[in-house]
């Protein structure tokens, strides 16, 4: 008789697409333990001080209150709020993220090692953002330990970015190239010490095999589409201008300087172009675009479906990524897209979006304008990107996870190690 070991502990970096990977773990029945810093349950001392800001007007409070999830049992959670408040203070003494992040990884992991794996018998980590250590230190004790990639390797990251640079020299503040080498070191001793990588497209394995790792350790587990908080909307009796929109942050890595020529060199009666998202290139130059753009600024994440509800078609031009989730986000409204394999889409060319490379302006413009005369082709693969993407069920990603355990080497030789309900 196969026995059901509810025995993954999950190390949380802040709430990661609102905390997927603990919802689909639970449903699994193989969620032990979850570590997150900051966690609002209701009633606790973190759920008062968020709204207590959130009152007060303070933006972070929002954010704060909105790490809670009610599909995670309350006895599954550990959290550190000291640590979560530590590490706003020290963020500030770091002079790029990349640095805060090897802090907050280590100190995360002492807290995690003070507290215990208890019964734990797998450990499930961001790659980037869980410590290589405590990696290393969950396989000496004999866990098994599962990393995910969330973004194509630093070195693919940073070839992206420099081809960025050379075509859109002056839009973002240049980064230095040591921020690229310190992720580079941490990619690389994490993957040293996980017994598998699970990725969230194959535009992410294919960067993991470039960078040398075995392409035998890892496990293609796409996101699961968020339904309940984007729902198909019906588009077929609009008689509007066509809505061409983008959500996310407007930087070079999304490609946005090409998402903003084509709108200028598109403006038009026929054509509205709408940005949802923080700036992040120099200023001044958004400002160019006014006259051609829409631009909401950056909105809360509650906000988004109803921005995706007023597009009729979704552009995402992205240079790198691993699996954007607004990308499912839109499909799930009913939009088609038009993005690039960069995005580690699940888009199917010609099914119910269109594909194009990152610097392929001509191309994109095409389609757009194929969209704007051809109102039914893009209800058409809106409709298709709806009922594919509904194949995107969490209970599929936690499966896809489960599975990943399922394939490490047995420290116990006990084959139903991680067996789900």
């Amino acid at each position: 008789m196969e026995r059901v070991l509810n025995r993954i502990a999950l190390v949380m970096d802040g709430s990661r697409r609102h905390y997927d990977v603990a919802e689909a773990l639970e449903r699994q029945g193989c969620l032990d333990r979850m570590f997150a810093d900051w966690y609002a349950l209701p009633g606790s001392m973190q759920h008062y001080a968020a709204n207590f800001l959130r009152f007060l007007g303070v933006t972070v409070g929002k954010r704060m209150s909105e790490r809670y999830s009610p599909h995670i049992s309350i006895d599954r959670i550990k959290s550190n709020p000291w640590l979560a408040l530590e590490s706003q203070f020290i963020k500030r003494k770091y002079r790029v993220p990349e640095e805060f992040w090897k802090w907050s990884s280590k100190k995360t992991a002492d807290w995690v090692v003070h507290e215990g794996l208890g019964p734990a018998n797998g450990l499930y980590g961001y790659i980037r953002n869980i410590d290589p250590g405590l990696c290393r230190l969950a396989r000496s004790q004999g866990l098994h330990v599962v990393g995910e990639q969330m973004i194509a390797p630093a070195g693919i990251e940073r070839r992206e970015y420099e081809a960025q640079q050379a075509k859109w020299p002056g839009w973002e503040q240049r980064s230095s190239t040591s921020s690229f080498n310190l992720v580079t070191e941490i990619e690389e001793a994490t993957w040293e010490n996980v017994d598998r990588i699970v990725a969230p497209s194959q535009y992410v394995i294919d960067g993991l095999t470039k960078q040398g790792v075995d392409s035998t350790r890892i496990e293609l587990v796409p996101y699961p589409a968020d339904f309940d908080s984007h729902s198909f909307v019906d588009r077929s009796l609009r008689k509007k201008q066509m809505t061409v929109g983008f959500v996310g942050h407007i930087n070079l890595r999304k490609n946005a300087p090409v998402f903003l020529e084509i709108a200028k060199r598109m403006h038009s009666r026929e054509i509205k172009f709408v940005m949802v998202g923080k700036n992040q290139l120099n200023e001044g130059l958004i400002e160019r675009y006014s006259d051609c753009v829409q631009f909401t600024g950056a909105i809360p994440r509650s906000e988004v479906a109803t921005m995706l509800s007023s597009f009729d078609v979704f552009f995402f031009p992205s240079t790198c990524e691993g699996s954007a989730g607004v990308v499912l986000e839109a499909m799930a409204t009913g939009l088609p897209v038009l993005t690039t394999p960069n995005s580690g889409t699940s888009v199917t060319e010609g099914v119910d979006g269109f594909l194009c490379a990152s610097d392929n302006v001509d191309g994109f413009v095409e389609r757009i304008e194929q969209f704007s005369r051809d109102r039914n082709l893009r209800l058409e693969l809106g409709r298709v990107a709806a009922s594919n993407v509904r194949e995107l069920t969490l209970d599929r990603y936690g499966e896809g996870i489960v599975g990943a355990f399922n394939k490490c080497q047995s420290a116990f030789d006990d084959p139903t190690l991680f067996v789900s309900n």
